[in-house]
């Protein structure tokens, strides 16, 4: 074997020594291109994710909801939760039975309402954002007091607080008179929770 072959095997003999380490950098290196790709990818997907919970569940009527929760002292992601569920935040709704506004108050409860704080409120303001969410909130904080809880409130909210009352007496529906554990009319037991999902969104997007 001439002493050029030999030289030449010699070199090639070390190359192949050295490819273990380049392979194992090399691998490492494409270890890390993947883990930052799927970082990344993971985060815009929870980027993505973020928008549209906050498309789905948006804040508006940020002045008056932060007024009312000082006044009435409630929670501002439960006045959301409410009036997302009730109206989505749309000031002109009106139910087939007629409440109305963004916080679908019906006429007789805003009468009602009215003469309690000792004040007269004409039928064409009923939809009115400042005196709506305003009332509303009033309501709400009544029912709160009166029933010791947010989720029994939303219930008399939507079913009104003579049937909660009633419930609350029966044991089959309340076994401890203070919380509701079999809510009788389904179109309430799903409305309240909607309202406790909606605030637990509102809470952990925003609060």
């Amino acid at each position: 074997m001439s002493e050029t072959r030999r030289k030449s095997r010699r070199k090639n003999a070390k190359r192949r020594k050295k490819h273990p380490v380049r392979n194992f950098i090399v691998l490492l290196s494409v270890a890390a291109v993947i883990a930052c790709t799927m970082y990344f990818t993971i985060s815009n997907l929870g980027n993505a994710r973020n928008m549209l919970e906050e498309t789905a569940y948006p804040i508006k009527y940020s002045e008056q909801v932060e007024a009312a929760a000082q006044k009435y002292n409630l929670k501002r992601e439960y006045i959301y939760a409410v009036m997302h569920t009730e109206s989505r935040f749309n000031p002109n709704a009106e139910s087939r039975v007629g409440a109305k506004g963004l916080m679908q108050l019906m006429p007789d409860t805003f009468d009602w309402l009215a003469r309690m704080r000792g004040e007269t409120v004409s039928p064409s303001s009923y939809t009115d954002p400042d005196l709506n969410i305003d009332y509303g909130c009033y309501f709400l904080r009544y029912l709160i007091d009166k029933f010791g809880s947010e989720e029994t409130a939303a219930a008399a909210y939507n079913a009104g607080f003579n049937n909660v009352s009633k419930w609350l007496k029966d044991p089959n529906i309340s076994p401890d008179g203070k919380t509701l554990t079999n809510i009788p009319f389904p179109e309430t037991e799903k409305y309240v929770k909607k309202v406790d999902y909606a605030e637990k969104m509102y809470k952990k997007l925003y609060f």
